[in-house]
């Protein structure tokens, strides 16, 4: 569970409608298929801006939901990478930040 103080909640409601223009821009220009797919929005890790991913990462989900979009948040750790698979996305979005790897 992400938990957001009232900070990051408007941060992350003013990156949801950047967020929301950008996928409707995609969306009418063809590049993003009107389908509602299943779009995996790979967050957090183990990078010391693993909270800066976090955030982001919720709005995008939050944008793609509203676009119509089935977002799934996916926390990526070391022992869950394999777990991508069973999800079995359409397309992974990378919310990724990081200043090392796994």
């Amino acid at each position: 569970m992400i938990l957001l103080n009232k900070t990051d909640i408007s941060e992350v409601n003013k990156n949801v409608s950047t967020i929301n223009f950008i996928v409707l821009s995609l969306k009418n220009k063809g590049v993003i298929m009107a389908k509602k797919e299943k779009v995996l929005v790979i967050m957090g890790g183990t990078s010391t801006e693993r909270e800066v991913s976090l955030r982001s990462g919720a709005a995008v989900v939050k944008a793609l939901t509203e676009a119509g979009y089935d977002a799934i948040p996916f926390d990526v750790q070391p022992d869950n990478v394999n777990k991508i698979k069973e999800i079995n996305p359409d397309v992974a979005f990378l919310a990724l930040f990081y200043n090392r790897l796994l």
